[in-house]
């Protein structure tokens, strides 16, 4: 482990990333996107997939998470641009469809969509990144918390909901939370959800690698799960 400066965020959310999160792509990507960033899931399967009315894309569903695997979770709202993560109780989580998971916001309910304002497609919003992937009840609370202590508490893993993901260093903690994320060279202990899509057949998502190793970084303020 090493020690790492004060982690510094910025209060703003990622309306940036809102091409990606609208296409249904993170994480990288797809092949034949835009070198901008602005390419989509469309934009990449409309020349291989068009014609085509066999394509299923499975609905999004809300998650189904155990109340016993925590009270707290980190998640942004989905239902307007410009939004800050933030601590919630996950009561909070399953009772609203536009409060989603951090690592889900890619996965934006149709409902959801349609209650952006028009002015979202005027605001350009600065990336944020939440001080935490971790949350935990402190004081009756929901507040940030560290994401480790040691090396061991940080693994490999990938959101199977988000087409094109790659392998990317994670709190141990958030696999109970999320059963979408899959811990790398795991053998998963029973049927996929429904709710965790599989990559995207039809989408030729870029090739990735995957972390090598996992560090704990002490913080002034938060420790972080990062690649070594």
């Amino acid at each position: 482990m090493r020690r790492r400066h004060r982690f510094l965020t910025s209060p703003l959310s990622l309306f940036a990333l809102s091409l990606a999160v609208l296409a249904g792509c993170g994480g990288r990507p797809p092949v034949g996107s835009n070198a901008d960033g602005a390419g989509t899931q469309d934009a990449a399967t409309s020349g291989a997939d068009a014609g085509r009315a066999d394509i299923d894309t499975p609905p999004i569903v809300p998650p189904t998470i155990p109340p016993s695997n925590g009270e707290c979770a980190v998640a942004i709202r989905v239902d307007d641009c410009c939004q800050a993560p933030q601590p919630v109780a996950l009561a909070d989580v399953l009772a609203d469809e536009c409060l989603v998971l951090w690592e889900d916001r890619y996965n934006i309910p149709e409902a959801c969509k349609k209650r952006w304002p028009k002015r979202c497609e005027l605001v350009d919003c600065a990336s944020a990144e939440p001080l935490s992937r971790v949350a935990k009840r402190i004081g009756g609370v929901c507040k940030y918390a560290d994401e480790c202590t040691t090396n061991t508490d940080c693994t490999v893993a990938t959101n199977t909901r988000t087409c094109c993901a790659c392998p990317e260093v994670v709190p141990r903690a958030l696999l109970p939370i999320n059963e979408c994320l899959h811990e790398h060279n795991a053998t998963p202990s029973g049927p996929w959800p429904k709710r965790c899509l599989q990559p995207c057949p039809e989408v030729l998502c870029a090739p990735c690698g995957v972390p090598a190793s996992v560090e704990c970084v002490l913080g002034d303020d938060i420790n972080r799960c990062t690649a070594r």
